[in-house]
């Protein structure tokens, strides 16, 4: 099943080298949100008819989750910032607010530090940070980082 949300279109952005699902609607300045582990754009459905009142809303599916492309690479979170900050240029936004929870707030750190001219505001919610003080303590006893980095195992322990 293909979630919908009325009022919002969904289409595919080749950027980067792959294609990104993105879901927009609303007008007014741009926001961008990008979603947490396991999500996708589906997590921020019941905030973007409000945002979409104020601002041009986009929605996108980080690579390797939901109906983006999954390269076998590229998931450091500078190249997954410029799939995102490729979305929104791609879409006519030249500036833009971005906000990012849980491995999307990996993503948009490195994106406001990357493309600093776009990134008017940013947002990062629910998520230590790498590089910052306690992050390796954190992630050590996180074990689902590792075990997602199994290239198809958890696919295969869940399919069906």
């Amino acid at each position: 099943m293909i979630a919908t949300l009325e009022g919002f279109t969904q289409q595919m952005v080749p950027v980067n080298g792959i294609k990104i699902n993105a879901v927009t609607g609303g007008s007014g300045p741009p926001i961008l949100l990008l979603h947490g582990w396991p999500e996708t754009w589906w997590e921020w459905h019941h905030v973007m008819p409000l945002l979409a009142e104020h601002f041009s809303v986009v929605a996108m599916d980080l690579r390797g989750a939901g109906f983006s492309d999954c390269p076998l690479d590229g998931y450091d979170k500078a190249t997954m910032a410029r799939d995102a900050h490729e979305v929104m240029v791609a879409l006519g936004h030249e500036r833009y607010v971005v906000c990012g929870h849980d491995i999307g707030g990996m993503v948009a750190l490195p994106q406001a530090a990357i493309y600093r001219e776009a990134v008017t505001h940013l947002a990062v919610l629910d998520v230590p940070l790498p590089g910052w003080t306690g992050w390796e303590t954190t992630t050590a006893r996180l074990w689902h980082f590792s075990f997602h980095m199994n290239r198809d195992l958890p696919e295969r322990l869940i399919h069906g």
